[in-house]
């Protein structure tokens, strides 16, 4: 069987969890965080995809929902992650784009929110029975139930995000090594280090900046909405 294991992973986190299935099953590793790998890896052909992404504010992060439809293979297990506060009805707005892939699985994981400093261990062992049943080559088709996301999760996106979350650039401490714009997933910055509006607020930049030139600004509300408690279990189907 032709495993590829795709997986969309910003800030890193939802690359542990595409490693550990790497690590059992074998196949192809292809890492779709960045825009022209997601070109390159549009026409590959698998038996078993196992795609890992995660949730942004209750969405398919935007630079994959056009991707999605390029899956070639018959049989695709998810593996999404979340910052612990809501997931809400991706799952099933992933099924509906991949259109010709039989779901046969997924496991639902809360990680490291990338706008909170903190750690979280992933348990390894939480995913041994997916794997299991992945390695038996047994797949059936599972059914994906509906879930009522927050009323405002697919309205006005962008406006929402960026009223809640705004990147700074401090040009005084920029050297211009280029580095945010070629690390961007989304290939939102500009020559002049300029934010464009298709910036989806990963947080990658702020991260990968050596000199602290790029940093992020949180609203009110924001802050309080990350204050609330954060789920912990793994949900595997």
């Amino acid at each position: 069987m032709k495993i590829v294991h795709g997986y969309f992973s910003p800030n890193g986190e939802t690359k542990k969890i595409a490693n550990i299935f790497y690590d059992e099953l074998g196949g192809k590793l292809i890492d779709l965080t960045y825009p022209q790998s997601r070109v390159d890896h549009r026409r590959v052909n698998a038996d078993l995809y196992i795609l890992s992404l995660p949730v942004y504010s209750q969405n398919i992060p935007r630079p994959l929902r056009k991707f999605l439809i390029h899956i070639k293979a018959p049989f695709v297990f998810i593996n999404l992650t979340y910052g612990g506060f809501s997931y809400g009805n991706v799952l099933f707005k992933i099924k509906k784009q991949l259109r010709v892939s039989r779901v046969v699985g997924y496991t639902v994981s809360p990680v490291k929110h990338a706008y909170i400093d903190q750690n979280l261990t992933i348990d390894k062992s939480a995913f041994d029975s997916s794997i299991k049943k992945l390695q038996s080559n047994i797949l059936e088709e599972i059914h994906i139930p509906y879930r009522f996301n927050h009323i405002f999760a697919s309205l006005f996106e962008k406006s929402r995000t960026r009223h809640k979350f705004k990147l700074n650039v401090n040009l005084n401490m920029c050297t211009q090594c280029n580095i945010c714009i070629k690390e961007c997933p989304t290939g939102s910055i500009t020559q002049s280090i300029k934010i464009l509006d298709s910036c989806i607020s990963c947080e990658h930049c702020v991260h990968v900046c050596p000199e602290n030139a790029i940093t992020s600004k949180k609203s009110f509300l924001l802050k309080h909405y990350l204050k609330k408690n954060q789920k912990t279990s793994v949900i595997v189907r």
